[in-house]
């Protein structure tokens, strides 16, 4: 967890833009044109090698494959997407392309299907949760690079990610149930999982439902010294989905769907970095060797609990109709999110109380956010995705509403509250966020073989919010006052692509996005609103499919310019917004994958991205030249498969999976308590046997059981001194046995 009391919460190169494990085998329900992967990234169904921009799929099989449970267990296996983990599924900073979330919300936006989820507003503290579907029921995720603004809107500088559920079947029944048990090393505990899909054709060829539910327990893996306690960071996550299509008339369907998702957890998978005397005083930087272990390295020490809880209810309807002259798509979705964080702040707030009470204390940190989201989309697009002219015209708006209550506790050693002290501090930030828009895009190809198009989308958020604050030690004004703003923001796009090839591309992209802005908390001397963040994205890319679809190569170089960015200023521990100078990314994204005989494949992923500041940041925050936080300059990942029958209908497949990241700064490297994560590299490995029915695997994840870290932190106390680190490693070695079946 944050330790801090927040108010606001290059050149062509090659590259693979699936992820290996996507191009090796896709998933038989994915919808393929001749073997190729198709993705809507566009908000039309292309072939990805005709998509003139970079994307990695992972498919439903991948994510099987060794049992994936949360966006980190894939995240170093897509070129260019960093995941920095607080300790839980849920708790996550998501990063792409270098791109951090340098302020409270996010710089990636989310899309399930048709319709986005999370806020865009800075006070619901998008950029510190991630949405992390348990994946049973998805039939892809597409991640797009680069600013999506025009399509996709706000909060997508970075890039988006989109999770593609399965429809349902109008004509075939089908029936899937399975489950696993693994062990974590570290852990005295078993994990176990289990999961049932069916789909039924109501009526053959009209209407068709799908229904799915999966549980997964995962058990803790960390103690805490203070008082003995082991595995102090189990959680357990539950998806529930269930979905109608009606297939009214060939030209006209509607599709009802209900999402429901819980993510709860009985502490953090975090543990502690102890920092040596001469560097607990000042501001001396740590050393990365300086850092030693609190006990076995896996360990903590806390005297309040931890916990976690993230629930989310998510409605969707979606209608397409063919008017003969274009297609039609109306998209509405409602979405309910609800998060509880708490967590022990003794280190932090605690050494107040004695200079209060004139004796010891304890101090808890807890947080309750809740967002409400509507959104509709109606869109219009060419009816005969063959024709030479293409085009897509459509409009947004979205409603958000959220709550953001944080508290500061002071508390007895017994844990009961200290009177005329408790609480130490208050925070209610309710805040109304409103998004009207209209987009469109359009392209021409020419002779078959080059297309030139472009985007242009306005949109226009005015946002409403609420300080209410209190504090009975003074850490925060007295406060109940209103704050408001409004801005009109203009995004566009620009591309050219040349088909050297039926299933090979040249291409070059050119996209803008931004962040909304919004109004600022309200302190002396600090400006009423802050303003958006732009980002320009200039991209050279090739794609290609060859040896009769045998190997796949994809490349993508990139320049990132990123202006006004939007950043959490903190003074004495309260926080405020700013917006601040301008960094760049430039990088190379490079993989390939190739199957030379039916039996035998291997793919190659890997991302070069150095990012960095261009100006000097307020507040500390950062001076030109600094490396941009949570980004890695190298990752990559390897993946060889090998297949090969077993007798009768029975085939078996070893795969494995290297993967490496690049050390990676927690803060700007000339932060006061910036601290340098190391590289790490991991080995997964799976064996599988399955006929058309059946499949049981043994896999292994994190097979050296490498005690890599995905995120740092320095705690500091109220006063600005040094605590210790708070890390999160990568999931101790897990070895487990999966078993499906399918009907």
């Amino acid at each position: 967890m944050n330790k801090a009391f927040f108010l606001t919460g290059s050149i062509v190169a090659l590259a693979v833009a699936t992820s290996a494990q996507a191009q090796e085998g896709i998933d038989p329900t994915d919808r393929a044109v001749g073997g190729e992967i198709v993705v809507t990234a566009q908000k039309r169904e292309q072939r990805l090698t005709d998509v003139p921009s970079a994307i990695s799929v992972v498919g439903a099989e991948d994510l099987e494959q060794f049992q994936a449970a949360s966006l980190t267990d894939i995240a170093a296996k897509v070129p260019g997407l960093q995941v920095d983990s607080g300790g839980t599924p849920g708790q996550a900073t998501v990063t792409l392309r270098g791109i951090a979330a340098l302020g409270a919300s996010t710089t990636v936006g989310t899309y399930i299907d048709e319709a986005p989820i999370g806020s865009s507003s800075i006070y619901a503290r998008s950029g510190q949760f991630a949405a992390d579907l348990l994946p049973y029921d998805l039939e892809r995720i597409e991640i797009l690079k680069g600013p999506q603004g025009t399509l996709y809107g706000a909060s997508s500088i970075g890039g988006l990610l989109k999770y593609v559920t399965r429809d349902p079947d109008l004509n075939r029944s089908e029936y899937r149930a399975g489950g696993d048990v693994f062990d974590i090393a570290s852990s005295g505990d078993l994990g176990y999982s289990g999961r049932v899909g069916v789909n039924l054709p109501v009526v053959e060829g009209k209407l068709a439902l799908r229904a799915s539910y999966s549980y997964r327990a995962t058990p803790g893996f960390v103690d805490n010294v203070s008082n003995g306690d082991r595995d102090i960071n189990d959680y357990s996550q539950q998806s529930a989905r269930v979905a109608a299509l009606w297939q009214a008339s060939p030209d006209f369907s509607l599709e009802f769907a209900g999402l429901w998702q819980k993510v709860k957890a009985d502490g953090y998978g975090e543990t502690r970095l102890l920092i040596p005397e001469p560097y607990l005083s000042g501001t001396a930087p740590i050393p990365p060797g300086a850092l030693q272990p609190l006990g076995d390295g896996r360990s903590t020490s806390v005297t309040l609990p931890s916990l976690f809880e993230n629930e989310l209810l998510y409605l969707t309807a979606t209608a397409k109709a063919d008017l003969g002259f274009a297609d039609f798509v109306s998209a509405t979705s409602y979405s309910d999110s609800r998060t509880y964080q708490y967590g022990d702040f003794t280190d932090v707030y605690g050494p107040l109380i004695p200079l209060l009470t004139g004796g010891p204390g304890l101090s808890a940190f807890y947080i309750t956010l809740d967002l409400q989201k509507f959104t509709q989309e109606f869109r219009f697009s060419t009816a005969d995705g063959g024709a030479p002219f293409q085009w897509l015209i459509g409009g947004f708006y979205t409603h958000e509403k959220s709550g953001n209550q944080q508290v500061v506790t002071a508390q007895n050693l017994d844990r009961s509250p200290i009177a005329g002290l408790d609480p130490l501090a208050t925070a209610g930030l309710p805040s109304t966020y409103d998004e009207y828009a209209v987009f469109g895009q359009a392209s021409y190809t020419f002779a078959d073989v080059f297309e030139i198009g472009g985007g242009l989308r306005w949109a226009r958020n005015e946002q409403d919010f609420r300080q209410i604050s209190d504090s009975a030690a003074g850490l925060v004004p007295t406060a109940d006052d209103p704050g408001s703003s409004s801005e009109e923001v203009v995004t566009w796009s620009g591309f050219a692509r040349y088909a050297i090839a039926p299933r090979a591309s040249l291409y070059a992209r050119v996209a803008t996005g931004y962040r909304p802005g919004g109004p600022n908390v309200i302190l002396p001397n600090i400006p009423t609103s802050v303003g958006s963040d732009r980002l320009t994205n200039y991209e050279l890319g090739v794609k290609a499919d060859i040896l009769d679809n045998r190997a796949s190569i994809e490349a993508s170089v990139f320049q990132m310019d990123w202006t006004d960015i939007q950043l959490s200023v903190s003074t004495g521990g309260v926080s405020h917004f700013d917006n601040a100078g301008s960094a760049r990314a430039r990088g190379v994204e490079i993989g390939a994958s190739i199957r030379p005989d039916d039996r035998f494949s291997v793919g190659l992923n890997a991302a070069y991205t150095h990012a960095k500041l261009l100006d000097d940041a307020p507040g500390g925050n950062g001076l030109a030249g600094d490396r941009l936080p949570a980004v890695p300059k190298f990752s990559a990942s390897i993946t060889p498969q090998y297949d090969f029958p077993l007798g009768g209908d029975w085939t078996g497949s070893i795969a494995t999976s290297m993967r490496f990241v690049g050390d990676r700064y927690s803060a700007t490297p000339s932060s006061a308590n910036a601290i340098k994560l190391p590289d790490y590299t991991a080995f997964d490995l799976s064996l599988r046997a399955s006929n058309e029915r059946w499949t049981a695997q043994i896999y292994v994840r994190n097979l050296t059981d490498n005690r890599g870290l995905l995120s740092g932190a320095v705690s500091t106390s109220a006063f600005g001194t040094r605590n210790y680190v708070t890390a999160v490693p990568i999931q101790p070695r897990t070895i487990g046995l999966a078993v499906d079946f399918k009907y």
